[in-house]
């Protein structure tokens, strides 16, 4: 066994206890690094919860966001600097007429204008643009636009936010509206007149009388008749016009519209046949209800009716149809309906200037026509709270189309035949 002297000993041992202090330094920093990696890992383990909370409200605030775009009744579309579509809501999807059928995430980072061509096309300005607000028709339906530059935090124009509404149904309130201002007003002038003229023709009816009896003289009692046959004639217009002016109250019910149309039609099919007319008649596939009048609403059907034969004198093809359109209120909770009744015949049409004046009192192209039958139908749509206009359809027809709110509407086959 090797021996060590008394140097090498001690040098030894102090050697041992440097070895164990550094030893005991290093546990020590091991022990504190080792707490220092624990609070870190906290440290970590705590930013990322915050992360995840973050995230998660950003994601709840997101979908809140979505929901609400969504739930909109108006269409919004956004697109980039360029023009090419990043958003694009359902409501928007409905109003294009490219995507009838769904295929909305087809279009993001297309071009807005290959989705929406009838408001890029025809309603560009000078520079190229769209104007802030613009109103136009597609298929049978009013669209406006309301266009906004989308502005970034740096104040930049990063895109654009197009906001387009329906407003289809507005459009024709807004009409009848107009319309019933002006024939309200026409309605105590016609009265007026009325009245005023009715008191000498009761007099001039009278003395022509008187002179038919006189026997020595027949070219006299010829006359006299001329005179009388003349004052009919104008009492009889004045009887209409008194009757246009009445406006009687409806008395409303709960009436289902295709019953109505079968009784118009059953009633009007004989002269149908014998005019040598093919009807349609192609319901939606719903059966609604309405409140109004049910013999005020036969009138109006059959006016309609017996304006499309006498517009196609030489036969031809004849319409008519029923949509039930439902439009959903705010984020999808409340439902609110109306119905069209579309007339759509393949006759003669109507002259373009003649258009805006169909529906005014005493307006009229037929001979001995008195020009009060559409002026009526309005009347008596308005009463009922609903709206009617009229088009040229792409046949060069008319297209008579009639709106109604709807009170209730089940489910029931589509194509009808009345009277079969």
């Amino acid at each position: 066994m090797q021996e060590y002297t008394v140097g090498e000993s001690r040098l030894l041992k102090q050697s041992f206890e440097e070895f164990t202090r550094a030893t005991a330094r290093l546990q020590d920093a091991y022990t504190s690094l080792e707490m220092k990696f624990q609070q870190i890992n906290l440290e970590l383990e705590r930013k990322n919860l915050e992360l995840k909370k973050a995230l998660a409200e950003k994601e709840r605030i997101g979908n809140y966001l979505t929901n609400i775009l969504e739930s909109l009744n108006s269409g919004v579309v956004v697109t980039d600097e360029n023009g090419y579509i990043t958003m694009m809501n359902e409501s928007a999807e409905k109003l294009s007429p490219v995507l009838q059928n769904g295929g909305r995430q087809d279009c993001l980072g297309a071009l807005f204008g290959d989705f929406f061509p009838y408001l890029q096309d025809r309603h560009m300005d000078e520079q190229g643009a769209i104007p802030p607000e613009t109103r136009c028709r597609v298929q049978g339906r009013v669209v406006e636009l309301y266009t906004n530059p989308m502005i970034a935090t740096d104040r930049e124009d990063r895109g654009t936010i197009f906001v387009l509404r329906d407003v289809t149904r507005m459009e024709k309130l807004e009409e009848m509206a107009k319309r019933s201002e002006k024939f309200a007003a026409m309605e105590e002038l016609a009265a007026n007149i009325a009245h005023e003229i009715r008191n000498p023709l009761g007099s001039i009816e009278l003395f022509a009388s008187l002179l038919m009896k006189e026997p020595e003289s027949p070219r006299s009692r010829d006359r006299a008749y001329e005179i009388i046959k003349s004052v009919k004639t104008v009492n009889n217009r004045i009887s209409n016009l008194l009757l246009f002016t009445k406006r009687p109250q409806p008395v409303f019910r709960r009436v289902r519209l295709h019953e109505l149309i079968d009784d118009v039609v059953i009633f009007a099919k004989p002269i149908i046949e014998n005019e040598e007319i093919r009807l349609t008649v192609s319901y939606d596939e719903s059966d609604p209800a309405v409140e109004g009048d049910g013999e005020m609403l036969k009138q109006v059907f059959l006016n309609l009716i017996l304006n499309a034969l006498q517009a196609m004198p030489d036969g031809g093809e004849f319409t008519i149809e029923t949509r039930v359109n439902v439009s959903e209120g705010h984020f999808r909770q409340h439902e609110s309906s109306d119905v069209e009744i579309l007339f759509d015949d393949r006759g003669t049409g109507i002259p373009a200037g003649h258009m805006p004046r169909i529906f005014d009192p005493f307006f009229t192209t037929k001979d001995g026509g008195s020009g009060l039958g559409l002026a009526i139908v309005h009347n008596i749509i308005d009463m009922h709270g609903g709206a009617v206009v009229a088009d040229h359809n792409e046949w060069g027809g008319t297209l008579m189309n009639i709106t109604l709110p709807v009170i209730s509407h089940g489910r029931k086959s589509g194509m009808h035949s009345p009277g079969k």
